[in-house]
């Protein structure tokens, strides 16, 4: 999507006559706005465009507090001492740290190179070929499932068959919350 930011900016920029860092940020708050209706409207994020390359880096970030604060004003966009050097290990207090959501860019750009069919440093990642051991299956879900779908596909020949309300199929309504 770098590209396609960069191209969007300079069009916008030529036909309206808008300065480009008006746009960069009018960008930036549009997507970390998209974010924040995604993941929850009381998140603090910040949204980075790089003016040169249009790639672009989505960050949630806290504000620290000490850990003798007492409650948390915003517990949603804030952060205890304890709890920050967590995210970040040079975090201070009235500072801010945060979670980036730049695993997506670089899946991205993987991903691109592999379908482009390009070796890259980035084809050489230990994720990429990885297949992870299949879980074993919940049998006793599985079982329960399979029985009361088949179940169901018989209720609903007798009844067409006769007519009437089967008693099995009543349980069974019950048992599903209808």
């Amino acid at each position: 999507m770098n590209k396609e930011i960069l191209m969007v900016v300079d069009a916008v920029s030529n036909e309206k006559g808008v300065d480009k860092e008006i746009i960069f940020d009018a960008l930036e708050a549009a997507l970390a706005s998209a974010t924040r209706k995604k993941y929850g409207e009381e998140i603090d994020v910040r949204v980075s465009i790089n003016r040169k390359s249009g790639d672009y880096d989505t960050y949630r970030r806290w504000k620290v507090f000490a850990d003798d604060s007492t409650e948390l004003e915003f517990p949603d966009k804030e952060l205890r001492m304890e709890d920050a050097l967590d995210v970040s290990p040079d975090a201070e207090i009235g500072g801010y740290v945060g979670d980036g959501v730049g695993t997506t860019n670089l899946a991205g750009r993987t991903l691109a190179d592999l379908i482009g069919g390009r070796e890259s440093e980035l084809t050489a990642l230990p994720w990429v070929g990885h297949r992870s051991p299949r879980w074993e299956p919940e049998p006793a879900r599985w079982l329960g499932v399979n029985l009361a779908l088949r179940a169901m596909g018989w209720v609903d020949r007798q009844e067409s068959r006769t007519g009437r309300t089967h008693p099995v199929g009543t349980l069974l309504n019950r048992l599903t919350g209808h």
